[in-house]
């Protein structure tokens, strides 16, 4: 199979600039197929690691500027989506991929690709499908995949709920919570690392920085605790923990969606909340976050009215995107929650939503319905000027600066 990969990859069209840090990955993930090492032996120590926090993204602006300046728009649009490894080439329930998905990788690299526990039958079918994937990306376009999950551990564990994986996972948010131990938070989040970075994954969508105040939550365990005093430390333990093991995180769901009834995976969620009542609660975990160094802020579709004038849910408001930027003072990237979910789908296409949520200020789209049609639509959209290729442009530089740290240890 890597053959292949290595094959379909030469056909591709190649930045005429390739960052000399993702070569280096390229040829560590090549070693590590040929020598069979895991990437945990190669990996560097925690303490090398410390410095690969959002902050040092800032370091590789020029450096990002300079490779996504050498991309073509196809490839900059296809680098704003993180997809399912079926949304690649329409297949069903991918455990290795095809001839077909391999050809469509390396031809559209999207930014990322989220991972489900149907996607995994054993340790080492994992590691093969991710090490495939990243390699076919890194030949297509020298930028490597986000390799994505959720796992927070307790019941939304892609990977230590699936009998398959002989993963020991750690204890939900909710009951690390209950001991107020910030030094647990952050030896789940390590434990959590140990077998992501041995998978192969770089990117985990925690943690989870709602608080659950709210009679009817559905964040339920998932939150830390019901006070944001509570939350707030052990979020910022668990954001620590993962810079300093090299796993890139994502503090959701903002602006908090713990403190109301009802779900959006079937449809909106709204908070009667005003801006003081958020600054004063909701906002003050995923403050502590961003002091913390987090890379990566997910945005939730929650409505906010009393907050941003309108109905719109937060992934594609501008106004809950600028409080998160100039307010709450994050430089790093934003991504939405699935796009799949009701909230969104119920109301708009899949072409609108990722387009509203790049026109709002989201770096990155999560999982659209259907990538194919939100695709061609950001595409759309920047020929017709609905967005400007500038815009793109400052999206897909943060994303690039991102995955940079990822070299920063090398």
């Amino acid at each position: 199979m890597a053959a292949t990969a290595t094959s379909i990859a030469q056909t591709a069209t190649r930045p005429s600039l390739i960052a000399p840090t993702f070569l280096l990955v390229a040829l560590l993930a090549a070693f590590a197929l040929v020598t069979g090492c895991s990437n945990s032996e190669l990996a560097p120590t925690a303490s090398e690691h410390e410095s690969a926090t959002p902050l040092a993204a800032s370091a590789h602006m020029d450096e990002a500027a300079d490779i996504v300046a050498s991309l073509s728009l196809e490839q900059k649009v296809a680098q704003l989506f993180i997809v399912r490894p079926e949304d690649l080439a329409f297949e069903e329930q991918m455990t290795a991929p095809s001839s077909a998905t391999m050809r469509a990788l390396t031809l559209r690299t999207p930014g990322g690709i989220c991972y489900f526990a149907e996607n995994f039958e054993s340790p080492d079918q994992a590691r093969k499908l991710l090490s495939y994937l990243q390699q076919a990306a890194l030949s297509a376009s020298g930028l490597p995949l986000l390799q994505c999950v959720d796992e927070e551990g307790g019941e939304v564990s892609r990977l230590a709920n699936n009998p398959n994986m002989n993963v020991k996972g750690v204890d939900p948010a909710g009951s690390i919570g209950k001991t107020g131990s910030a030094q647990a938070a952050g030896e789940a989040a390590t434990t959590i690392c140990s077998y992501l970075d041995d998978l192969g994954f770089n990117l985990d969508f925690a943690p989870v920085a709602d608080i659950a105040d709210g009679a009817g939550n559905t964040i339920g365990q998932r939150a830390f605790g019901s006070d944001a005093q509570t939350v707030s430390p052990l979020v910022a333990a668990q954001v620590k923990a993962f810079n300093a093991a090299g796993i890139l995180c994502s503090a959701k769901h903002f602006p908090g969606i713990g403190g109301v009834s009802g779900d959006s995976h079937d449809g909106i969620i709204t908070t009667k909340e005003t801006l003081t009542d958020l600054q004063t609660s909701e906002f003050l975990p995923f403050q502590a976050a961003i002091e913390a160094g987090v890379p990566m802020v997910m945005v939730g579709h929650i409505a906010c009215p009393n907050v941003s004038g309108d109905k719109l849910p937060a992934s594609l408001s501008p106004e809950m995107m600028r409080i998160l930027r100039e307010d709450l003072g994050f430089e790093g990237v934003i991504v939405t929650d699935s796009l799949e979910m009701g909230a969104v789908t119920e109301g708009y296409t899949d072409a609108d939503t990722a387009t509203m949520a790049l026109q709002a200020g989201a770096d990155l789209v999560l999982l659209p319905n259907d990538y194919e049609t939100a695709y061609q639509g950001v595409l759309d959209a920047v020929e017709n000027g609905t967005l400007s290729e500038e815009d793109i442009d400052g999206h897909v530089q943060r994303i690039v600066a991102m995955k940079l740290t990822l070299g920063d240890s090398s």
